[in-house]
């Protein structure tokens, strides 16, 4: 049989990456893509390792321990001991829930049972029949792709709705902190990005806004002449239409940040396709908090 290592190799590169990138996400660790491909690489790097040195060592299971730290150290930069075997583990946790995927889809295909009129269920392939290199650059993307939302829903279905959360906006350079409550109730999105929308209050707003700037843009609000929006704030200023629980139809104004910054758990999740909504009222009574979240932040 001939075996085409750099196709074979190429192959490895890819998955390993997608794998490390979905590890990433998952633990929401701040790695760049440079090194995350470099992660990759070296873990790729036992396929030439194998069909050409015919190194052994790591296919035992020593070796395997070993060549998976040196992965996640190459990957991720390290923190703390308990960070890093967090992120192996959860590597691991990873790897092997795809692989047994192909394997499942693989065996649901191509079932290795067949029933014999004379007998009972017997196995017409065995146990070690090959998962073929074409079948795994196929089947992939689907079984990545139903890991990701899989993730998505567990995360959402872990958070703790009706909660504080610490949070800085970044809007024009400048950083300000403040306080998110998690309503389950807002699913509001940009309807031309599908960017999730926060909603925001004046006690934070405010403090990116000149007093005159922010009268005109309330007044603007209110009567709805958005061509008139203050001139620094034109490429930033966007128009979310709505509607009320009776059913009204209504827009609101929202304001594009740098960036935002959520901290669950001690993690900072960054997002920068996000829009704050603007209330020009207070969102609490007692001014605990003035932002309310949306779930979607924390895919």
């Amino acid at each position: 049989m001939t075996i085409y290592l750099d196709f074979v190799w190429g192959l490895n590169l890819l998955i390993d990456f997608i794998i490390l990138l979905i590890t990433c996400a998952f633990l929401r660790r701040k790695s760049s893509v440079k090194r995350l491909l470099f992660g990759a690489l070296i873990a790729s790097l036992i396929v030439p390792l194998t069909f050409l040195f015919h190194v052994s060592f790591f296919h035992s299971f020593f070796g395997k321990i070993v060549y998976s730290l040196l992965i996640i150290l190459s990957a991720f930069p390290f923190k703390s001991l308990a960070s890093y075997l967090n992120t192996l583990f959860s590597f691991y946790f990873i790897s092997f829930m795809i692989g047994g995927g192909l394997i499942g889809i693989h065996y649901l295909i191509n079932s290795p049972m067949s029933l014999v009129e004379a007998g009972p269920i017997t196995f017409n392939k065995g146990f070690g029949d090959p998962v073929s290199w074409g079948f795994v650059l196929v089947s992939f993307p689907f079984v990545v792709l139903f890991s990701k939302r899989r993730f998505q829903k567990y995360t959402i279905q872990n958070l703790k709705y009706n909660e504080l959360y610490r949070m800085t906006i970044t809007i024009d350079g400048i950083k300000e902190r403040a306080v998110g409550f998690m309503d389950s109730g807002n699913q509001l999105v940009d309807p031309l990005t599908n960017n999730p929308v926060i909603i925001a209050d004046g006690t934070i707003l405010k403090r990116w806004f000149k007093e005159d700037e922010w009268s005109e843009l309330e007044n603007l609000s209110s009567s709805l002449k958005y061509m008139h929006i203050p001139e620094k704030w034109t490429g930033r200023i966007n128009i979310i239409p709505y509607r009320t629980i009776d059913g009204e139809s209504k827009m609101l104004t929202a304001i594009k940040p740098d960036k935002v910054s959520l901290f669950l758990d001690e993690k900072e999740i960054e997002r920068e396709k996000v829009l704050i909504g603007i209330r020009f009222t207070n969102l609490s009574k007692d001014k605990s908090f003035n932002c309310l979240l949306q779930p979607r932040l924390f895919h």
